[in-house]
């Protein structure tokens, strides 16, 4: 009966010495695949939101937004003819709130992609420091 319960104990080992390093695989692969799914998250959000924030676009640029109100008084200044002074200043007042809505909108998108940069760098630092905790 000895030899019995040894020989079992012995099947058991060898078992255990085949699963071990199998689920140890498997767990490697599911963090690796996790950890790729996340920088790439993280890659796609820098990227877009990087492209929002410096790309040249109409808040990202005022010389686009503030073409259409120049033309206007260029216009009436090659005819020949003087907007009224109300109008005038109505130009003026729209060409002020233009720039100030695209300072506010630039400002945004600044804001958005340092945030998402440094969501970025905060977890790569994280990933570094837990693979150099476990070697």
């Amino acid at each position: 009966m000895d030899v019995a319960v040894e020989n079992k104990a012995d099947e058991i080992k060898a078992d255990e010495t085949n699963v071990v390093p199998q689920t140890k695989k498997k767990r490697a692969f599911y963090k690796t695949t996790i950890w790729l799914t996340v920088v790439m998250v993280y890659m796609i959000l820098v990227t877009v939101v990087g492209y929002i924030a410096f790309y040249d676009q109409d808040f990202n640029n005022p010389t686009n937004t503030l073409n259409a109100y120049v033309h206007v008084l260029q216009d009436q200044a090659d005819a020949g003819k003087t907007l009224p002074k109300a109008m005038n200043e109505v130009v003026v007042q729209m060409m002020k709130s233009e720039v100030e809505n695209d300072e506010g909108l630039q400002e945004l998108a600044t804001q958005s992609f340092n945030i998402i940069l440094g969501g970025l760098l905060a977890f790569l630092s994280a990933s570094a420091a837990m693979v150099f905790r476990n070697d």
